[in-house]
C-alpha cells in the first residue's frame, strides 16, 4: 500500500479514538508520512499525549499541527519535550503551537505565522 507524504484531517472530529488507531498507524508501519494536519478534531490530552509517544518512534514526520484541539497539561508536557533540548524532534517552524512554562506549568500557544508547505 502506497503511503501519504501529507495527511490533512482538520476539522473531522475524529476525537481520542480516531487519534490512538492513527497513532498505532504511525508507530508501527508509516515513516513516509511528511506532514500531518489534525487541526480541530475534538482530541483531548488522551489522543495528544498518544500522537507525541508516535512521534518518538516515527522519524519521518516532520510537520505536525494540532492547534484547536483539547490541549490539557498532559498533551502541554508531551509537546513540550517534543519541542526542547538541544536536538529537538520537532523544530519550532513546523509546529504550529509554541511550548511555554508559567510556574512550573507546560503551557502550548498557537504558533502566529506557521506555514502548510510540504
Amino acid at each position: 500500500k502506497q503511503w501519504y507524504q501529507r495527511r490533512v484531517r482538520g476539522s473531522n472530529r475524529i476525537g481520542d479514538s480516531g487519534m490512538i488507531a492513527l497513532c498505532e498507524v504511525l508507530a508501527s508501519r508509516n515513516n513516509t508520512l511528511k506532514t500531518l494536519m489534525v487541526t480541530n478534531n475534538s482530541i483531548t490530552g488522551k489522543g495528544i499525549s498518544c500522537l507525541a509517544s508516535a512521534l518518538l518512534t516515527n522519524v519521518g514526520i516532520e510537520k505536525i499541527y494540532i492547534w484547536g484541539n483539547v490541549l490539557e497539561e498532559d498533551a502541554c508536557n508531551a509537546f513540550a519535550v517534543l519541542c526542547a533540548g538541544e536536538k529537538p524532534r520537532l523544530f519550532k517552524e513546523n509546529v504550529d503551537v509554541v511550548p511555554y512554562n508559567v510556574d512550573g506549568i507546560n503551557c502550548l500557544a498557537e504558533r502566529g505565522q506557521y506555514l502548510f508547505s510540504h
